[in-house]
């Protein structure tokens, strides 16, 4: 299992939570995989699964075929579950991400 730190912005007035790197295709979050999305209070979860409402989407840069995954969620559920704090803690492990505000930096 691992931490990270990251930010929500926001996305034409909606919070938006933007997860991009290899690291999330080392923990399954590979191009094209699906994934439900929970939001509970205090906290979104992201769980692989074949019958996913949402597909990690991706970018290929250098044009070479090797996709770079992405996690884009814009919307007020984000709000609903993480409050309006834009710092967030992203722990990962294999199939699964849990986000969760990160209270030491929230005003």
């Amino acid at each position: 299992m691992q931490t990270r730190k990251s930010n929500m912005t926001t996305h034409r007035g909606h919070s938006r939570l933007w997860l991009e790197g290899k690291w999330l295709a080392k923990v399954g979050f590979q191009y094209h995989t699906p994934y439900f999305a929970k939001f509970h209070k205090g906290s979104v979860t992201l769980e692989l699964n074949i019958n996913g409402d949402r597909n990690v989407s991706g970018r290929d840069r250098k044009k070479t075929g090797d996709w770079t995954p992405i996690i884009d969620i814009s919307a007020n559920s984000i709000n609903k579950s993480l409050g309006d704090g834009l710092a967030v803690l992203v722990t990962v492990e294999s199939g699964l991400i849990t986000i969760t505000p990160d209270n030491e930096v929230q005003p």
